[in-house]
């Protein structure tokens, strides 16, 4: 899975609700978060931004994101829903990234040290959707198999998954938007 990521076959997508209002991207764009990120050396349970890259371990680390959502910055508690995909998958990837455009994930109790949400008891991030290749060909025997692939041997099914809003998701969503 990990080296179908890196070569853009397979992607996950991810919702979050992030503190601050944010631009909607009505035509779907995506933007680029390009930031290394390395283990924070005062609290090993951490990472942090290596904005240079020279933190020991930085690891460079890629995320996209497009705001789908957003309350504005006229409410008392601006908040903003987001999709977001990885490119690569350190270790707290979102959150630190989100945290460091000055948009933390509500319920976050590590990067997200002023959030008085009561919407989420955890950082509000949903692992939404997966797509990806099974890694071995597709059995020309097997019953579900399209017949239009049938002439390739060496075809790989793409899997399509999408896993339903968890409660805390859809009442945060049917409350605030």
């Amino acid at each position: 899975m990990q080296n179908q990521r890196e070569e853009g076959i397979s992607e996950k997508t991810y919702l979050a609700a992030v503190s601050g209002p944010m631009p909607v991207d009505t035509d779907g764009t995506f933007h680029r978060i390009t930031v290394p990120l390395a283990p924070d050396p005062d609290n090993r349970l951490k990472m942090i931004i290596s904005t240079d890259g020279t933190l020991p371990e930085s690891k460079h680390a890629e995320t996209f994101y497009s705001v789908l959502k957003s309350t504005g910055s006229d409410t008392a508690a601006p908040v903003s829903l987001v999709m977001l995909r990885l490119k690569t998958g350190r270790t707290h990837q979102i959150r630190v990234h989100m945290a460091s455009l000055g948009h933390p994930l509500l319920g976050d109790s590590l990067y997200c040290l002023s959030d008085m949400s009561n919407h989420f008891s955890r950082a509000a991030l949903h692992a939404w959707k997966l797509n990806f290749q099974l890694p071995f060909p597709i059995d020309e025997a097997a019953s579900d198999t399209p017949s239009s692939m049938l002439h390739n041997k060496n075809a790989k099914k793409e899997i399509s998954l999408e896993a339903p809003l968890p409660e805390d998701f859809k009442k945060f969503y049917e409350t605030i938007f």
